[in-house]
């Protein structure tokens, strides 16, 4: 019901509405509405990282309990699909088979299918878009390489790849499964 709730706001641009429903369910979940911000001001002036203020407000929707840098093998990297409902490694994804394996047709159809799932229209120019985009990713991590002050991979304490899919997935195709990167990892707070 509040998820629909919420849709409707957002349909009818109410944003000021949208954000004070956001911030009494964050309070009923028992996360301080003075917290988020200090966190989001730490964050945005750790120099040990770069993440862009907009992702990182989309990162912190949900209670932050620390983050920190640590190193993570390729190996270990998943993925979180909403449409497909679970998590699957690295490895199984549709952006790694594109890249690593050139298979545009299965990235291509992953787009369209997430495009929609996300309520998107006109989403041809955008897959096209996104495929041309890809070698321009890869020339550039071939050419300078990955480094975390620049764009930091972001993981959650499980492993999945919240920002940084097509980094890691070009960095496993580069120096294979056992190679270590430096990751921004952030620890949700889980209630059982």
């Amino acid at each position: 019901m509040r998820l629909m709730k919420a849709f409707q706001l957002l349909k009818e641009r109410k944003y000021k509405e949208l954000y004070f429903s956001v911030n009494r369910y964050i309070r009923r979940v028992h996360y301080s509405l003075w917290e988020y911000p200090a966190l989001l001001r730490t964050m945005e002036h750790d120099t040990r990282f770069y993440v862009s203020n907009e992702l990182l407000r989309k990162l912190l929707l949900y209670p932050v309990d620390h983050y920190a840098i640590e190193t993570m093998k390729l190996s270990e990297a998943k993925s979180s699909n909403g449409w497909r409902g679970k998590i699957i490694p690295l490895n199984e994804t549709e952006t790694f088979a594109f890249i690593v394996n050139g298979d545009e047709k299965v990235y291509r159809e992953y787009l369209r299918i997430s495009y929609e799932f996300h309520g998107m229209s006109n989403i041809a120019p955008k897959i096209d878009s996104r495929v041309a985009g890809v070698p321009k990713t890869i020339e550039d991590i071939t050419q300078y390489g990955y480094e975390i002050t620049k764009g930091a991979v972001v993981v959650d304490d499980l492993n999945v790849v919240m920002d940084g899919l097509h980094r890691c997935s070009i960095l496993y195709k580069l120096f294979g499964a056992n190679h270590e990167i430096q990751v921004l990892r952030i620890y949700y707070r889980r209630h059982i």
